[in-house]
């Protein structure tokens, strides 16, 4: 039943992305070094993306330890801080004495975690960058935890979600999008991003056909595509603080079609690989078809 979920949406994903990662390349022990680890398992999550799946999976309150950066859900704000993405505090970790500590691959905390390792502290590596990424950690750590039934409940949960907006991205679809990340300068989310990959699974093509997946583009650039519909998920507009770029509503209108459509989205689902990308996907598909997609 587990992995028949995940082959109904992964069918799905496919669709409009080809490359399959194995298991072994998401989630990982760090140097071989397993613990037994269980329901009563203390974690430290030094993974944003991570701390959103294991809460999903029914595991926030193992969850001793998290970065300044944690901000979802609610509950993650009455977690210990054990530092940032570069500076890990492995003092505070090891008076925790957590069971498992759980890491992206980062070279800036390698040194960090492999002292972790040799404490005999599990250290876990999940590098979630994409879709697939994430519903092959929801397994394998669903797995790794012995939270196998609330994985699976999870992965349903996003599949008929997902398998729900295809009525409206077949029927009610733009053709084209653009993401703005940052207004000054005009950066944009690229095909082979995270986020890139969301326009791709509601229908649209992206307006930027380059490789690089997050151009800085002027305006001369700008001129020469022609977007549908443009997503702001800026720091400017994410901050709620849109002044602080430079005549962004001017800049817009460069685009060398009359009719545009351009929504600021604060929802920050867009920017983080976790569960919460389907939240994202209803959001697009919304305001890209105009009806409530939910």
């Amino acid at each position: 039943m587990f992995r028949s979920l995940l082959i109904i949406l992964f069918s799905i994903l496919l669709t409009v992305v080809n490359v399959r990662p194995s298991f072994s390349d998401v989630v990982y022990f760090l140097n071989g070094h397993k613990s037994t680890v269980g329901k009563e398992t203390k974690i430290i999550s030094v993974a944003p993306s991570v701390t959103e799946i294991l809460y999903s999976i029914g595991l926030g309150d193992n969850i001793a330890g998290v970065t300044r950066y944690d901000d979802y859900p609610e509950d993650v704000k009455n977690k210990e801080v054990v530092g940032g993405y570069l500076d890990i505090d492995v003092e505070k970790i090891l008076k925790i004495k957590p069971d498992v500590v759980i890491c992206e691959p980062n070279s800036g905390i390698r040194e960090a975690v492999e002292l972790l390792s040799m404490k005999g502290i599990s250290v876990i590596v999940v590098d979630v960058k994409s879709v697939m990424d994430i519903l092959f950690a929801i397994e394998e750590l669903g797995t790794v935890f012995d939270r196998q039934k609330e994985a699976a409940e999870l992965l349903n949960n996003l599949t008929s979600r997902y398998v729900n907006l295809q009525k409206y991205i077949k029927k009610y679809g733009v053709n084209s999008g653009l993401v703005v990340l940052n207004e000054n300068p005009m950066m944009v989310a690229g095909r082979n991003s995270f986020v890139g990959e969301l326009l791709l699974l509601i229908g649209l093509k992206n307006a930027y056909s380059g490789e690089q997946k997050y151009p800085v583009l002027d305006s001369e650039m700008l001129y020469l595509m022609k977007p549908d519909i443009v997503f702001n998920i800026s720091e400017e507009v994410m901050s709620g603080e849109p002044k602080k770029s430079s005549n962004s509503s001017e800049r817009f209108r460069i685009f060398n079609k009359k009719s545009v459509s351009f929504h600021n989205i604060t929802n920050p689902a867009l920017i983080r690989p976790s569960p919460r990308f389907v939240d994202a996907l209803e959001i697009l598909c919304s305001l890209s078809t105009g009806y409530y997609c939910y």
